[in-house]
């Protein structure tokens, strides 16, 4: 397990994982602050780039509205007030 790690998501670009389990290639983000959705977005495509699975790990109680999963994919509903960031 590491922490911080640092991969790469394109030629130039790179993500840092907030903790990375190397024998399973799955990355954790832990995101306590409200992010634009387009940033979360990004960052998961990111992962899948580098071929890692992706587990976020959010503090619902300040930015989502409704959680919901279909297919083993699960969808996050924003709170209106999430736009203004």
């Amino acid at each position: 397990m590491e922490v911080e790690h640092i991969f790469k998501t394109g030629e130039n670009d790179i993500q840092i994982a907030d903790v990375f389990i190397k024998d399973n290639s799955i990355a954790f983000e832990y995101q306590r602050s409200v992010i634009p959705f387009d940033l979360i977005k990004a960052r998961t495509r990111g992962y899948m780039k580098a071929g890692l699975k992706l587990i976020w790990l959010i503090d619902t109680n300040k930015f989502i509205k409704e959680l919901k999963s279909y297919d083993g994919i699960s969808y996050i509903r924003y709170a209106p007030f999430v736009d203004n960031f």
